[in-house]
């Protein structure tokens, strides 16, 4: 017998399973990490003023935040200073662990 979820019990599912490998410490490296945390924020509704779907991460070494932009089907990431100021250059992927693997290379430079 299989069991048959709809949507919003899917999101609900994967909400809470996110949340038990992020509590439990179950991802293999520091970039599943973050697109854990950030597909959290975006299926428990997170949105930008331009309702895309947005996330907000912080670290001891770098703060950013993701949004995911429908009209060009890519992720986009601003870094912030330890004073929350923006900082350049502005990051964009179709893919969110090679996005979060830039993001971490810079922080490191």
């Amino acid at each position: 017998m299989r069991l048959e979820y709809n949507e919003n019990q899917e999101k609900e599912l994967r909400i809470t399973e996110i949340e038990a490998i992020l509590e439990n410490e179950l991802y293999e490296n520091e970039v599943e990490e973050h697109c854990l945390e950030i597909e959290l924020q975006f299926l428990q509704g997170n949105k930008n003023s331009y309702d895309e779907p947005h996330a907000f991460v912080e670290t001891d070494n770098v703060s950013f935040d993701v949004i995911y932009e429908y009209e060009n089907d890519r992720y986009s990431a601003t870094l912030y200073d330890k004073n929350g100021n923006p900082q350049l250059p502005y990051l964009n992927s179709e893919n969110l662990e090679e996005l979060i693997g830039q993001i971490l290379e810079i922080k490191t430079q």
